[in-house]
């Protein structure tokens, strides 16, 4: 059984069932942390606050704004890309 198998087959037991994760995860030869940490993001997914993750930061054409949690950024043409990413990384850890 692969990764990806064993991580459904974790969430599966966990989250669809209701089933302690340290069991399972020693009954599937997962590493305990690993198992918790896969049921943690997982819970997160589906509570829509998985922590956001940039792949680019382009200058807006039109300002925007960026909401992480109750804290809201008004983005404007000039920022700062490496600063708004460490406020929003700092912010959703803030909320873990």
């Amino acid at each position: 059984m692969g990764d990806n198998e064993k991580r459904e087959a974790l969430l599966r037991a966990v989250i669809g069932h209701g089933q302690a994760v340290r069991p399972t995860a020693r009954r599937l030869g997962i590493p305990v942390s690993t198992a918790y940490q896969w049921a943690q993001a997982a819970r997160a997914e589906r509570r829509g606050t998985a922590s956001p993750r940039f792949v680019e930061l382009v200058a807006p054409a039109e300002p925007i704004v960026v909401r992480v949690g109750a804290a809201q950024i008004d983005v404007r043409a000039g920022f700062d890309g490496e600063l708004l990413g460490a406020v929003v990384e700092a912010l959703a850890q803030g909320r873990s």
